[in-house]
């Protein structure tokens, strides 16, 4: 069983979109190990225990669900995938969708990807990784639900980290993930998971900042941070410049 402790949250280097699959036929670096049918390790591994992350070889792009092109609506799945040690993918599930009419059609393109193992030495293993899948319509690759920051798109010398309290304006989120129920959660009514978190002068969480501050359920916790990683803001400033902020973003999952 893969824990909580095990879960991979850094998603691999070439997203699944149309264009991005374009540019993803071939590995960006040679495997170090090839596609092994040994079954003797079943242990999943994380991308913090291989010496080389696995490596999308060929996909098709993702079908656009006719209702949601139709309205001009853009948006992002996480799907985490379970390969095996000859790349072959076990499993996928969507972890988190902008809105929920993609994760059918997300997950059904991670499945009919192809990819080459992770790697430990020279030996193929099994592994867990998370690829966002998006959708754009035209030229607007996520939704954006917020205007931008004053400061969004400028370049900062800045390091330090401010208090919301001492930014002339907070950063604002771009991309609202919206949790997907996983089966072992649909026995709890409410989740929720307060995270604290550094959001950088490009937009980005800092991965390495976020920090569980309270929380209902231990377990949902791993996805909680797991969905942070993937959500995007509009910078923080202080006046026109743009400055990394550390806030809290609540993460709440209720079942019907």
């Amino acid at each position: 069983m893969l824990t909580p402790g095990s879960y991979l949250t850094a998603a691999l280097a070439v997203g699944l979109a149309a264009s991005s699959l374009a540019s993803a036929q071939t590995p960006t670096t040679t495997p170090q190990c090839a596609p092994s049918s040994q079954a003797s390790d079943t242990t999943i591994y994380d991308s913090t225990s291989v010496t080389q992350r696995a490596q999308i070889l060929r996909g098709a792009p993702p079908h656009y669900p006719d209702d949601l092109r139709a309205r001009g609506i853009s948006g992002m799945v996480l799907v985490a995938v379970y390969l095996n040690a000859q790349g072959d993918v076990d499993s996928a599930v969507a972890m988190s969708a902008s809105n929920a009419g993609f994760a059918p059609e997300a997950v059904k393109t991670v499945l009919g990807t192809r990819f080459a193992p992770a790697c430990i030495g020279d030996h193929a293993v099994r592994s867990r990784w998370l690829i966002p899948v998006r959708f754009a319509v035209g030229r607007s690759p996520v939704p954006t639900a917020t205007p931008p920051t004053i400061c969004a798109g400028s370049v900062s010398t800045d390091t330090g980290v401010y208090d919301i309290t001492e930014t002339s304006e907070a950063p604002s989120m771009r991309l609202q993930p919206v949790l997907v129920p996983l089966a072992w959660a649909k026995s709890h009514h409410h989740l929720h998971t307060m995270l604290s978190l550094v959001v950088n002068a490009n937009g980005a969480v800092d991965p390495a900042s976020i920090v569980v501050v309270d929380s209902a359920h231990t377990p949902f916790d791993s996805e909680a941070v797991v969905l942070a990683r993937a959500t995007t803001f509009w910078p923080g400033c202080r006046y026109k410049d743009a400055v990394r902020v550390r806030i809290q973003l609540p993460i709440d999952l209720s079942s019907p």
